[in-house]
């Protein structure tokens, strides 16, 4: 049957998920989500129909690129949430013909390029990826930490309570250390107002010192202590808090830049595991 290759204008999220599902149903870390979870993931990570293409084979998806629209905080690049290939339609060259679809609409939109993250030790994503012009520009770390493992009182000084998207400061290196990747930018956690529980830790002034995002499935999205009030229990706090706000057992801290050492260190304080590592990966136009 000929393959019919099209934006996802007209295509169902249920779709999409099935066809994610599949695609990832014999992988390393095997990916199954529920169309809940699945429209959740679209919006968190900026999902553009008119940016994101299938190849069908009938009614069948084949093989999907799953992007966003340029993202002027990320040098204008579209970011990719996902790519996939189903069992029975691999090796067919599917994903480079959508790659080319994809950077076609992306660049007719003044896109500067794309970026997306890709397991390390998939070594055959990773040649193709070079292959189309993707490069390496950084190493992000996956950890899991059990919040069994997690126990502090609060400091004195600061109190822990929940705050609004409105609350948080414009983004600096007062606070941050590096830059998150978009999954867990500001427009993320921003994006799903009422899944997204927002902690704070303040002063008795009322301050902002630092904070953190978590989704209810247990990722944490960001988490920010202003740097002259580290290691003093701040971050320790929110973390607990975080944990729960959402009532999870493990805490998930995905895409961790593996150069911020300050925060590798007080995960792996936390009783935190890396449990996977990723590239990120750019490709200019």
């Amino acid at each position: 049957m000929p393959i019919e290759v099209t934006n996802c204008s007209d295509i169902a999220a249920e779709d999409l998920c099935a066809a994610l599902n599949l695609a990832f149903s014999d992988y390393l870390v095997p990916l199954q989500m529920d169309v809940s979870a699945f429209k959740d993931f679209q919006v968190q990570r900026g999902f553009s129909a008119e940016h994101s293409f299938v190849a069908r084979s009938g009614n069948e998806i084949a093989a999907f690129w799953l992007a966003s629209t340029p993202l002027k905080d990320y040098g204008n690049r579209c970011y990719t949430l996902s790519t996939g290939t189903v069992p029975a339609h691999r090796r067919k060259g599917l994903i480079k013909t959508l790659f080319h679809m994809v950077s076609n609409a992306c660049q007719a939109d003044g896109a500067s390029g794309l970026q997306h993250e890709v397991i390390t030790t998939n070594n055959g994503a990773v040649a193709v990826y070079k292959a189309m012009g993707f490069r390496r520009a950084r190493d992000l770390l996956v950890y899991k930490v059990p919040s069994e493992s997690l126990s502090v009182s609060v400091p004195d000084g600061f109190e822990i309570r929940a705050l609004t998207i409105g609350e948080l400061p414009v983004l600096s290196d007062f606070f941050e250390d590096v830059q998150a990747t978009p999954q867990n930018s500001r427009a993320a956690v921003g994006s799903q107002p009422v899944t997204t529980k927002l902690i704070g830790a303040f002063q008795r002034d009322g301050t902002l010192i630092g904070w953190g995002a978590i989704y209810q499935s247990g990722a944490v999205v960001q988490i920010a202590v202003r740097r002259d009030v580290r290691r003093q229990g701040v971050g320790t706090a929110i973390v607990i808090a975080l944990a729960k706000a959402v009532d999870t057992e493990v805490l998930s801290f995905v895409n961790v830049d593996a150069e911020a050492t300050t925060l590798t260190a007080f995960l792996t304080a936390l009783g935190g595991e890396e449990v996977l590592r990723q590239y990120e990966m750019r490709l200019q136009f």
